[in-house]
C-alpha cells in the first residue's frame, strides 16, 4: 500500500533523489541511471502499491543494490542538492498521474528534468503540474517510446505484422489502446521492448491518505 502522509512521502522524494545523487557522483550516464531506476526492485515495488524496500531499507543500500559498482557515499551528497528536488518531482509526477517510471523518464529525462530545476525549483509545484501536463498533450506517449526507440509506425507495423494504420492511429491519439487487443499490445512492447504497462497508463495505485 503506498501511504500519502508527508512521512512516508518525504521518504520517498529523499530516497529516489539520493539514489541520483550518488549514481551521478559515480559518473554514470543519465540514461543507465533511468533505464536502472525503471526496472529496479525498489520502483517496481512503488509501481504495484508495495513501500516494503523504500520504507525498510536505507538509500546506501538500495543504490548499492541498483549499482553495485558504485563507490560513492551519502556524506558527499551536498545538504541542498538539487537531486532532492529532482526526486520530489519524479516521485510527485507519479503519484499524480500514475505512469511508469519508465513513461516518466521518456517523457521528462534526467537531462531534462535538470534544466526545470532552474526554473521550477523555486515555484509552487502546481507550476511543474502544467509543465508535464504541456507535455503530456505536446505529443502522445506512445509516439515518445517510437521516437525514443528510433522505431517508425511504419517499421514497427512491418516488424509486428500489425497494420500500419492502427499503429498510425494509436501514434496520434486517435485509438486508445487499451482498446486493442492484448495479444497486439504485448507484441508492441515487446518489439519497442518496453514494460506492457508502460503503454496502458494509468496505472493502477493503491493508495491511502
Amino acid at each position: 500500500m503506498i501511504y500519502t502522509s508527508y512521512d512516508y512521502l518525504s521518504k520517498y522524494y529523499d530516497t529516489l533523489g539520493e539514489i541520483i545523487a550518488l549514481a551521478r557522483l559515480d559518473k554514470y550516464s543519465n540514461e543507465h541511471i533511468e533505464k536502472t531506476l525503471a526496472s529496479s526492485k525498489m520502483i517496481l515495488e512503488l509501481e504495484n502499491s508495495d513501500i516494503t524496500l523504500i520504507a525498510f531499507s536505507s538509500s546506501s543500500i538500495l543504490y548499492r543494490s541498483m549499482f553495485p559498482n558504485g563507490n560513492a557515499s551519502i556524506n558527499d551528497i551536498a545538504l541542498f542538492d538539487k537531486n532532492y528536488w529532482i526526486g520530489e518531482m519524479y516521485i510527485s509526477v507519479f503519484l499524480k498521474y500514475k505512469l511508469t517510471f519508465e513513461a516518466i523518464f521518456t517523457i521528462l529525462p534526467l537531462e531534462a528534468m535538470e534544466y526545470q530545476y532552474k526554473l521550477y525549483h523555486e515555484m509552487d509545484i502546481s507550476n511543474f503540474y502544467e509543465y508535464f501536463e504541456s507535455l503530456l498533450k505536446e505529443e502522445t506517449l506512445f509516439s515518445r517510446f517510437l521516437r525514443v526507440k528510433k522505431i517508425s509506425a511504419v517499421k514497427l507495423a512491418s516488424l509486428t505484422g500489425i497494420s500500419l494504420s492502427t499503429i498510425r492511429s494509436i501514434k496520434e491519439g486517435k485509438r486508445d489502446i487499451k482498446k486493442t487487443q492484448v495479444g497486439l499490445i504485448e507484441n508492441i512492447a515487446s518489439t519497442l521492448g518496453v514494460n506492457i504497462r508502460s503503454l496502458l497508463y494509468p496505472i493502477t495505485l493503491a493508495i491511502s491518505e
